[in-house]
């Protein structure tokens, strides 16, 4: 019998190891028969043979391989197509990818897809690439034609594939590192301990995140001595500072008690240095050594250093509300005044939350005034609701005073609603041709007296209201003499470096006690403002 006849027979019976063995067999008859059954039988067992026989001499085999590939089509057949159309060998990548093209596999489209990326370089296209992207570009990663591209084409693509979730494969844990990105199961935590030494800050920093992930608490050694040459002459400020993190979520304070002493330093410049790195640093005891600083200061001459300390607290964000404001209920009165002052320059969604509860529950005045000022003070909708929902709580007095101060107009509106006969005004502020302005700051000032050697001027008798998209504000107007003269004041701040700001001011005449809506409108020939003033009434 015929070495094909067997072939034939190996097919009728749907051996499949069969096939595979007559796969490497010297005759390349036999060899071009057995790569075309597998195919005619469609079972995946077969495609690992068939992918070793894409490296066989013969270009029929090859050809006969790729097609047999196609026609199983099953997840690892695509795969193997996909690394044969980004392998090395010209003829068989380009049989692969027209194989891939004819097939209706989502995977297959994918990776002819991002082969024409690849071939045009266009690496937007590259990072618009969605999840179903990812596997690909895994693929991509293993294959030939990735070891022969060039560094930056490369550099491409492993950014991609990490954006997409892709797990690199180890043998690029020295490309990652030069890209300062660590991997868990592609680099040890020799790798990251390495990583802290090399010449890029970027890589040192990320060496340093990822041996804080690793929790590994016999690195803080090594660390420690790494940050002591980022913190000395000649380091680098942001390393030391990522050092000193990962130092502290390891349970080492060090770094951070390091920083502590320079706080007491005599020079203000080192002073301010170590408050910047406290507070970049991040962590709640970086916060609260800040913090502590300015609650209970240091005597002279390092009380000085307060402000510089305090200034760096404030600009350390929504990280410090989350480190102080377990501190809303501490006994020390002075210690949650100082709280609300942080709180409120925090910019987290919930501070205006912890001022209401402060608020609710404080048995000091000073200190529930403060943090009714403080809601004020963010001069938000949600600001003056939770300020209305406290007038039950808290003297009445004190939330229309806070009320008093917001210029959203949710703020007015809840003002009226507590004080019927408050004086307010809501308007709009058009430029000469009727569209609105934005940005403009408004407020009502009132002629006084301030003595025989000043004279008579003007005193802000309201809140300064931005004017919104559509050009509307919203004002208060404290009460004083209804005899003495009101003016409407506009300020338009300068839209560029250099430009000077426009101010224009008009005659007011309000009706006390009642709801006042206001339309102003930009006269800048006659450098004038022209005022249409209706009483609505109170309530």
């Amino acid at each position: 019998m015929s070495p094909v006849k067997r072939v034939e027979r190996l097919l009728a019976r749907k051996d499949v190891r069969g096939l595979c063995r007559a796969l490497r067999s010297r005759d390349v008859l036999v060899r071009r028969r057995a790569a075309q059954a597998l195919g005619e039988l469609g079972n995946p067992a077969g495609v690992p043979c068939l992918t070793r026989a894409l490296k066989d001499g013969d270009q029929y085999v090859v050809r006969w391989a790729v097609d047999s590939l196609r026609a199983i089509g099953d997840r690892s057949a695509v795969e193997a197509l996909i690394l044969a159309m980004f392998g090395s060998g010209r003829q068989l990548a380009r049989l692969a990818a027209q194989a891939l093209s004819g097939m209706n596999d989502p995977g297959a489209q994918q990776a002819v897809r991002l082969r024409d990326i690849l071939l045009r370089n266009d690496w937007e296209a590259l990072r618009r690439m969605g999840e179903e992207g990812g596997h690909a570009l895994s693929l991509v990663l293993r294959s030939e034609q990735y070891r022969a591209w060039p560094s930056a084409k490369c550099r491409h693509v492993l950014e991609a594939a990490l954006r997409l979730g892709v797990t690199p494969p180890p043998q690029h844990r020295r490309e990652l590192s030069a890209m300062g990105v660590f991997v868990s199961g592609v680099h040890t935590v020799g790798d990251l301990l390495k990583g802290l030494g090399h010449r890029s800050p970027e890589v040192r920093i990320a060496a340093a995140e990822k041996l804080a992930e690793s929790g590994q608490k016999w690195v803080t050694g090594p660390l420690y001595r790494r940050f002591r040459r980022e913190v000395s002459a000649g380091g680098e400020q942001k390393v030391a500072i990522a050092f000193a993190r990962a130092l502290d979520r390891l349970g080492d304070d060090r770094a951070i008690a390091c920083y502590r002493e320079l706080l007491h330093h005599p020079e203000s410049q080192r002073v301010a240095g170590a408050a910047r790195a406290l507070a970049g640093i991040g962590t709640p005891s970086a916060i609260k050594t800040l913090f502590w600083f300015a609650a209970q200061p240091p005597p002279p001459p390092a009380y000085r250093n307060v402000p510089v300390v305090l200034s760096a607290l404030e600009s350390a964000g929504p990280a410090a509300f989350e480190a102080l404001r377990d501190l809303a209920g501490h006994e020390s009165a002075q210690v949650r005044r100082l709280l609300i002052e942080v709180i409120l320059r925090s910019g987290h969604p919930e501070a205006a939350r912890l001022l209401a509860r402060m608020a609710r529950d404080e048995d000091d005045p000073d200190v529930q005034r403060t943090a009714l000022d403080g809601l004020a003070t963010l001069n938000t909708a949600q600001a003056a609701d939770l300020l209305f929902e406290l007038a039950e709580d808290v003297p009445r007095g004190w939330v229309i005073r806070s009320l008093a101060a917001i210029t959203h107009p949710v703020g007015v509106r809840h003002l009226r609603t507590l004080a019927p006969d408050a004086t307010t005004l809501e308007g709009i502020v058009r430029e000469g041709d009727g569209r609105p302005l934005a940005g403009g700051l408004i407020q009502v000032v009132r002629e006084q007296f301030f003595g025989e050697e000043a004279g008579w001027g003007w005193q802000a008798i309201s809140a300064r209201a931005e004017t919104d998209s559509e050009g509307a504000f919203a004002l208060t107007v404290l009460a004083g003499d209804p005899e003495a003269a009101l003016r409407l004041k506009l300020v338009i701040p300068a839209r560029q470096s250099g430009e000077e700001s426009e101010v224009f001011t008009a005659p007011l005449e309000l009706a006390a006690g009642q709801e006042n809506r206001v339309e102003v409108r930009i006269d800048r020939f006659f450098s004038r403002l022209l005022l249409s003033v209706e009483a609505r009434g109170g309530r």
